[in-house]
């Protein structure tokens, strides 16, 4: 016998915020900056503060523009104020709703035709990262899986 259970917003934000620990950590080690959270399917933070116990300190972030990054399925990278760039990942949470995370991290570059190609830059480092990252709440980092190998002939 299948039973379904009927999950209310608080609870599900306290199951994913479980496996959002170890996706957080790794966000920090990897871009060096706090990550907020958010339920992507609804646009509202998961986690309303940072590790320790201390306020996250990054503002939050429009639902509406949660919710389009999370249908969208891959990074964005904006710039998002003098010097800063925002970085938004859309993660999974195995069968739960979409995450969407989101850092602000310095900008290098000056304005202009180097910051737009240090935005491009950090868009492929975000991709990378979201590829590799295991979904919340999976152990592990993600692997692609064994490749097919094709047989080598030599000529003789």
């Amino acid at each position: 016998m299948t039973a379904f259970i009927d999950v209310d917003a608080s609870s599900r934000r306290r199951m994913q915020a479980g496996g959002i620990e170890s996706v957080s950590a790794a966000l920090r080690r990897e871009f060096d900056t706090p990550f907020r959270f958010y339920d992507g399917s609804s646009g509202e933070p998961i986690r309303r503060e940072g590790p320790g116990g201390r306020p996250a300190s990054i503002r939050p972030e429009p639902a509406r523009a949660i919710r389009a990054i999370a249908a969208g399925g891959r990074p964005r990278v904006d710039p998002s104020g003098p010097a800063r760039s925002r970085i938004a990942l859309p993660l999974r949470h195995g069968d739960g709703p979409p995450l969407v995370a989101v850092g602000h991290i310095a900008a290098l570059a000056r304005p202009g035709r180097q910051a737009r190609a240090e935005l491009a830059r950090l868009w492929k480092w975000a991709d990378a990262v979201q590829l590799r990252l295991p979904p919340a709440g999976a152990a592990g980092p993600r692997h692609p899986g064994p490749r097919a190998i094709a047989p080598v002939t030599r000529p003789r």
